[in-house]
């Protein structure tokens, strides 16, 4: 089976799950694009970006606690 890389659906962590646990996941991706997705749609202050960036910062700080 050859894959390729890809930060989204095939990197290391998502390979490291799968070996440890059988689950092809990656709970940092997954943390990231929610905090991401849910701040930028609940939140009106500064650009979208910004709020993106910020929502992305928090998952991914979240989904490793």
């Amino acid at each position: 089976m050859s894959r390729s890389y890809s930060l989204l659906t095939d990197n290391c962590q998502h390979i490291a799950n799968y070996v440890a646990s059988g689950k092809y996941s990656s709970p940092q991706v997954t943390g990231t694009l929610l905090g991401a997705a849910a701040l930028t749609a609940l939140s009106d202050k500064g650009e979208w970006w910004q709020r993106a960036l910020a929502g992305g910062v928090i998952g991914l700080l979240l989904s490793r606690a």
